[in-house]
């Protein structure tokens, strides 16, 4: 079965991945006859926000490990996708792709998404955005 690698950046709309856009997603790709393969960033976020006050805290916590509540542990890290053979890529919104992927005041691309979807690209492997991430 092809598959469609689902990019998160934790978990939570506030500072990661949005829980409906990620599981609509992979409903939506398995419905289409593939197979949604989860990645994420083995890095901490940027802010950790508290989604019952929606204000920040002061804690730390990496995406890949908070991407793993989402996807119930089926989540490697992103340095692993091999980008040429997936038939595509996906990346759900959430608040996270802003906070945790972006400079917010300058809107620049964090380098390392900057480097996945330039392999993207270079690949000609079709990329869907939603949401938030569509900024990218």
């Amino acid at each position: 079965m092809p598959e469609i690698a689902i990019i998160l950046v934790g978990c939570g709309r506030y500072d990661g991945t949005n829980v409906f856009e990620a599981t609509a997603t992979a409903v939506a790709v398995e419905k289409h006859g593939y197979e949604p393969k989860f990645y994420s960033f083995d890095m901490v976020q940027k802010s950790v926000i508290d989604h019952l006050t929606a204000s920040e805290v002061q804690e730390e916590r990496n995406m890949l490990a908070e991407s793993w509540r989402l996807a119930v542990g089926c989540v490697k890290d992103v340095k692993e996708l091999e980008v040429e053979s997936v038939a595509g890529v996906v990346i759900p919104g959430g608040q996270g792709i802003i906070r945790n992927m972006t400079t917010i005041e300058e809107l620049q691309v964090d380098e390392n998404m900057k480097a996945l979807l330039e392999k993207i690209h270079a690949n000609s492997v079709p990329l869907g955005l939603t949401s938030h991430s569509a900024i990218l």
